[in-house]
């Protein structure tokens, strides 16, 4: 089991290559993840929120997420938060905690569709 200590974690607006804002997660000045939400919205997809208040929402619970985790632990409390910061806010921050960790082939194999190219 791997432990990673955050001292630090920011959130900040990035631009996608279509020009719509996303939220990027950087842990400790150095690990990045950043994760646009999809453009349709079916019933059963994660519910995401505007990146602004998902930022402001952070800002305020920020202290929970600093302190010694496992990849485990840290997707835990990111999903007791997931209805305050939204699920493409909850899924930079794992990835970019994920890079921090030194684990080998166990990154999940990530899947998209397109349809109508």
């Amino acid at each position: 089991m791997v432990f990673i200590k955050i001292k630090d974690i920011k959130l900040r607006i990035v631009y996608t290559t279509l020009g719509t804002k996303t939220v990027e997660a950087v842990i400790n000045n150095k690990f990045k993840a950043s994760s646009p939400s999809g453009t349709s919205i079916g019933r059963y997809e994660a519910r995401t929120l505007p990146i602004e208040k998902s930022i402001a929402s952070f800002n305020r619970i920020k202290e929970e997420f600093l302190g010694k985790f496992t990849q485990k632990e840290f997707d835990e409390k990111l999903k007791k938060f997931s209805s305050m910061l939204g699920s493409n806010t909850t899924t930079a921050m794992s990835m970019a905690f994920f890079s921090r960790t030194e684990e080998k082939n166990t990154f999940p194999n990530l899947l998209g569709n397109v349809f109508g190219g």
